[in-house]
């Protein structure tokens, strides 16, 4: 019997396996600016590819709605720009600076205070901008919440051949005890 539990251990350690990770949905939530002006929605972001979907960020007063990302000067998963379309001089964005985004999602706080994020105007090719006085960001945060892990088709195959396996050798250490 000890020897029965012990396949199906095996068994089961050999093929479980886990889903891959996905892309998370990011909402902001509480996101203010020094002037009062507030911005909220959301953006889906993969960390495998570095890359972002689905953009639905607006702001009070008039600025946005930002649906395009913008390459800023740091890694894609820790600072953040979003612009409105189309891109040019004299068009809106809004820079949002955090530690890296995951796959795994989580809360993140986004830096605050000058020269750490805030809405500004393209002054250029609109990858950077100038932040208009007090309309940098005071308060907020990221939450992304991860897919929840499903197994793919193959994996439910191995699952499926793991407890085949496992009844075969039940079968087999059963009979074998019946012989002897």
């Amino acid at each position: 019997m000890k020897l029965l539990a012990l396949v199906v251990a095996i068994a089961a350690s050999m093929f479980a396996g886990a889903a891959l990770a996905a892309p998370v949905v990011w909402t902001l939530n509480g996101v203010t600016t020094a002037d009062g002006q507030t911005v909220t929605g959301s953006f889906t972001y993969d960390s495998d590819t570095n890359t972002y979907s689905a953009i639905n960020i607006t702001s009070t007063g008039g600025v946005g709605p930002f649906t395009a990302i913008a390459t800023g000067p740091g890694s894609s998963s820790t600072q953040t720009f979003f612009i409105q379309t189309p891109a040019g001089i004299g068009q809106n964005g809004v820079v949002l600076v955090t530690s890296g985004k995951t796959n795994a999602g989580g809360t993140l706080t986004i830096n605050t205070g000058a020269g750490a994020g805030g809405l500004y105007t393209c002054l250029g090719a609109c990858t950077s901008g100038t932040l208009t006085a007090g309309r940098h960001i005071t308060a907020g945060t990221f939450v992304g919440v991860a897919p929840a892990a499903v197994p793919t088709l193959s994996e439910w195959a191995m699952i499926l051949f793991g407890l085949m396996l496992a009844g075969g050798a039940a079968l087999y250490i059963q009979r074998r005890q019946i012989i002897a």
